[in-house]
């Protein structure tokens, strides 16, 4: 459910008047929309309580994957894509999610990352492309997986706090909350 405090509020696409699609959220963190709808994340109050939550564009919610340890960064291609930054108290410490856009979808571990702190995620219409700043300030990693999971590929290893990330056609861009810098390397 909707606990905490805080609202997720916006205006149709095509102008209107303002909908609000979530009041007193438990710690809201990222939002996507696209032509179906809008998805957010929150945290939750307790370690293991983050939820995605994902409304179509009038405001009705369609699908909340909850449960969820420590949920951050969101990315929409077709399904839901999310970071989680895991909990101490959980065995998933970290990794990549996905979940449906019905009701009747759950939330899957896509990809299971054995260092804590994946927090933000991105696509690019094919593959998905992650940041995990990892369980010490040097051993951060950038990488990518096809949308179904099959396998993951470091784009970057022995990054310092890797957080924001971005693609374009050609590079994959993220910023790095240790160091102060920002990075790009080519698409695989």
């Amino acid at each position: 459910g909707f606990a905490g405090s805080g609202s997720v509020a916006g205006y149709l696409k095509d102008g209107g008047t303002t909908i609000q699609f979530g009041n007193n959220l438990d710690s809201p963190v990222s939002i996507a929309v696209d032509d179906v709808g809008v998805v957010w994340t929150q945290l939750g109050s307790t370690p293991n309580s983050g939820e995605v939550v994902i409304a179509n564009l009038d405001g009705g919610t369609v699908n909340v994957a909850a449960s969820l340890p420590g949920v951050w960064g969101l990315t929409l291609a077709g399904n839901a894509y999310f970071a989680e930054i895991g909990a101490v108290d959980s065995i998933l410490r970290g990794g990549i999610g996905t979940t449906g856009r019905t009701s009747t979808s759950t939330a899957v571990t896509l990809v299971s990352d054995p260092r804590p702190r994946s927090y933000f995620v991105t696509n690019d219409g094919t593959n998905i492309y992650w940041t995990t700043e990892g369980d010490t300030i040097a051993n951060g990693s950038v990488t990518w997986t096809q949308q179904s999971g099959a396998s993951t590929n470091a784009i970057a290893t022995g990054q310092e706090r890797p957080h924001g990330i971005a693609v374009d056609a050609n590079y994959v861009y993220w910023t790095s909350y240790g160091n102060g810098k920002i990075y790009r390397s080519s698409k695989p």
